[in-house]
């Protein structure tokens, strides 16, 4: 087995491309009609991955490197806690909270947060994403996963996605528009919408546990995190037929996962450790394994290396490869009960959430490196 080496950023686009035309019927004896159907919906998978590849939320091509972060904004965000965060580069928040709550948070010309409300939901919002056309993707403690999009007439409408029997922890969403869900039915579904509008799913089960978290890959697979203490990189290998690679090694549930473009498997668990998964030159994983104070319960790895991490302990820790190949960490303090999610912004601020409900945002001084 040898090891994997990822294409530049889009090669894997023009690879798909070429395998998406080369699977395409023979249509020698087709009806004009057919052909520019089949023509059609080729143009709309291709439309698909380009927007993919330009939105592919694991990458950032630069973030300057700060240090001596400081909180610099506060605001409270949902009265019973904040679950999840999803930060845009034009700088809106959008937030799910325990009260079932969504707000997109923007600024207005006096520079204060003011929120939009999304209401539908019953319980928690676990889980979020942001589509490149704005349109919202959430999952939720009431079994449902949700589509929002802004009408014509500014206001938000949605379409309710039902099949899981258990809280929906975790959102993503394929290249190919697809939709991913992760549950407490310890399996996870892929949404697909059919040419009568409606929406269609298939479950796929390996986990013995929950569905924590879930990483959408730009070549179709999906990594996940489970409450088995187990990470499973899935492969479609038949359409509908998922089979999973399974990593072991935490102890304890692992709650957050982040896959660089690289390859490299970044994960957190409720065991205190940040472990990094990656293939040595045999084909075979290796890890390390960073120690925090309390369970880690969000995570996001950035292009130059450093990891940005929640924890139970109230802090947010920043770890940074040194020359030596030793990690070291910097902390940040502020929050009044546990991070439960972060994000950080190409010009290097971070934003968290928290179960004391508000959301903060951290800046430092730039490192001349």
């Amino acid at each position: 087995m040898t090891q994997h080496q990822p294409a530049p950023r889009g090669g894997w686009l023009e690879a798909k491309s070429r395998e998406l035309i080369a699977a395409l019927p023979e249509m020698r004896n087709a009806s004009v009609d057919l052909k520019l159907l089949v023509i059609e919906e080729l143009r709309e998978k291709l439309e698909a991955y380009r927007e993919y590849d330009r939105y592919d939320p694991r990458t950032m091509e630069s973030v300057i490197r700060k240090t001596n972060y400081r909180e610099i904004e506060s605001f409270g965000a949902h009265t019973v806690g904040v679950k999840c965060i999803q930060a845009l580069p034009d700088g809106t928040i959008v937030s799910g909270g325990r009260n079932g709550e969504i707000r997109i948070w923007t600024k207005d010309q006096q520079h204060t947060w003011k929120s939009e409300l999304l209401s539908g939901h019953s319980d928690v919002v676990h889980g979020l994403y942001v589509l490149p056309d704005g349109r919202i993707v959430s999952g939720s403690a009431d079994e449902t996963v949700r589509l929002w999009r802004r009408s014509t007439n500014d206001q938000w409408t949605h379409e309710i996605l039902q099949g899981h029997k258990a809280s929906i922890y975790c959102i993503q969403v394929l290249p190919d528009g697809r939709i991913v869900s992760g549950a407490g039915d310890y399996s996870i579904r892929i949404w697909n919408k059919v040419a009568d509008g409606t929406w269609s799913h298939q479950a796929f089960n390996g986990h013995q546990y929950w569905i924590q978290d879930l990483q959408a890959l730009p070549d179709g697979r999906v990594v996940s995190a489970g409450g088995d203490k187990t990470i499973h990189i899935w492969k479609e290998v038949t359409p509908g037929k998922w089979k999973s690679e399974i990593l072991s090694g935490h102890t304890s549930w692992v709650s957050c996962i982040h896959v660089r473009s690289d390859g490299t498997i970044i994960s957190g668990s409720g065991d205190s450790t940040i472990r990094i998964w990656s293939k040595n030159a045999h084909g075979a994983w290796q890890v390390d394994t960073l120690n925090h104070d309390d369970s880690v319960t969000c995570l996001q790895a950035l292009p130059d290396g450093r990891i940005v991490a929640g924890s139970y302990d109230k802090n947010i820790h920043i770890w940074t490869k040194n020359m030596g190949k030793k990690w070291s960490g910097e902390v940040i303090s502020g929050h009044d009960r546990d991070v439960v999610c972060v994000r950080v912004i190409p010009d290097g601020r971070i934003i968290s959430g928290s179960n004391d409900g508000t959301i903060r945002i951290w800046d430092g001084t730039p490192l001349n490196t």
